[in-house]
Order: C-alpha cells, then sequence, then structure tokens
C-alpha cells in the first residue's frame, strides 16, 4: 500500500470523486437553490465562522502586526492585533458575500431567460452586464475588439472593477465527466485567508467539480472557518 492509503485517503478520494457526476449534473434550478443555501448558511452563521478556531487571531500573529515605532507597549500591539483581526473577518466577509451574490444573480439571469412564460421587461439583468460596451484598440501593433464589462462598485468603498474580454480563439477544453470522474485540487493560497475559499467556490459552483483543498501550511487554522462556511458542500460530499 502507499503511503496516500495507509492515511486513509484512497478512500475519501473514491467518495470524493463518486459525486463528481451528480455535482456536475446540477440543473440551474438546483444550482440557485444552493446558492439560496450558501448564502443563508454564510449569513446564520456568521457569529461561528468569524470566531472559529480563533483564526483572525492566528492571522495576525502569522502576519506579526506591530505597530509604528515597535513599541514594546502591550496595549498598542493588542490595539494593532485586534484591528488586524477585524479587518481580516471584514475582507474575508465582504469577497465571499460578493462571490455568492453575483453568482446568485447570474444564476437566477439564467434560469429566467429559458423561462417563455417571463417577459423581457420582467427579466432583472445582473448589475454586471448592465455596462456593457466595446472596444476596438491597438495591442502588440494588431487591432483587436474587446468587450468590456463594468465598472462595477464594490463592497468597499472607493473601489471597482471592470472585466475584459476579447475574441476567443481557442475553446477550452473540459474533461468530460460522463467518461471518469474529476477531482479538482485547490492548493491553499498563502497572501489572502479568503482566496482558497473563492478558488473551491469557483469551482464547485461554476466549472461543478469536486473539490479536495489543500490549506497552505501557514494557514492550517482556516480548516475551522472553512468547515461552516462549506457546511452545504460538505454535507453534500
Amino acid at each position: 500500500k502507499t503511503e496516500l492509503e495507509d492515511d486513509g485517503w484512497s478512500n475519501d478520494m473514491n467518495c470524493l470523486a463518486s459525486n463528481a457526476q451528480e455535482l456536475s449534473s446540477l440543473s440551474v434550478m438546483e444550482t440557485l437553490a444552493l446558492c439560496d443555501e450558501m448564502l443563508s448558511n454564510f449569513d446564520d452563521k456568521a457569529d461561528e465562522w468569524s470566531t472559529a478556531g480563533n483564526w483572525t487571531i492566528h492571522e495576525a500573529e502569522l502576519l506579526q502586526v506591530r505597530p509604528i515605532g515597535k513599541s514594546d507597549d502591550d496595549k498598542i500591539i493588542n490595539y494593532f492585533a485586534h484591528a488586524l483581526s477585524s479587518a481580516s473577518r471584514y475582507t474575508t466577509c465582504v469577497f465571499i458575500k460578493e462571490f455568492l451574490t453575483t453568482l446568485r444573480e447570474k444564476v437566477d439571469y439564467e434560469l429566467k431567460l429559458k423561462d417563455e412564460n417571463i417577459s423581457v421587461s420582467k427579466r432583472s439583468i445582473p448589475k454586471f452586464l448592465k455596462n456593457k460596451r466595446n472596444i476596438n484598440c491597438k495591442t502588440n501593433n494588431q487591432e483587436r475588439n474587446f468587450t468590456v464589462y463594468g465598472p462595477k462598485p464594490m463592497s468597499i468603498p472607493g473601489l471597482s472593477f471592470e472585466f475584459w474580454t476579447g475574441e476567443i480563439s481557442k475553446k477550452e477544453t473540459v474533461p468530460s465527466l460522463n467518461e471518469e470522474a474529476v477531482v479538482t485540487v485547490v492548493l491553499g493560497a498563502g497572501n489572502q485567508p479568503f482566496l482558497s475559499l473563492v478558488d473551491v467556490l469557483q469551482n464547485c459552483l461554476v466549472k461543478k467539480a469536486v473539490v479536495l483543498l489543500k490549506h497552505h501550511p501557514l494557514r492550517p487554522y482556516l480548516l475551522h472557518p472553512y468547515e461552516i462556511m462549506m457546511e452545504p458542500l460538505i454535507r453534500r460530499g
């Protein structure tokens, strides 16, 4: 047996892979319901995931926050540590909530587009699609056409973003889940606590792929809040 099998990972991976087909086959309606469940779970358990395993305190310790001048005053150090803890909790909340909310808008829009009983006037267009324009410009001395979406304000005051997309010359190929079970491995990010979760949600809810997440060695404590925030997905295997 390999070390992987001895640790019981082989059975876990097989169990995960066995659910790949079910996830990939989710209908638009089922995906919308799952988005709603993820959002409700995120909001209802905010008090739990925001303090689980003292992850924000570990985050402050990891970044070794010290006030300007490297004062030895414990009160000042504690102040900066608590400020960073609050900032980590806030940014995680903002970006995950933004991801789930905009994804829900997208799925809901797709569902209504397929419903012939809903008039065009009653189809709520996602904010991101409302500001759409075409731009022609030169890149590397070549004329190129771009479709630009946005700008869209973000939840953090003063920040917004645009999405530029050009002509696609080659369609991305994705392994067929009908031929074999595919498990996506997400390697934990080392610079922000919410990035790994965004990758997991992107793969599970957008690409419809089952995911194995390996937390970054510097951030093993994220297991605790992630376990709570991803409970609807974990429960489904």
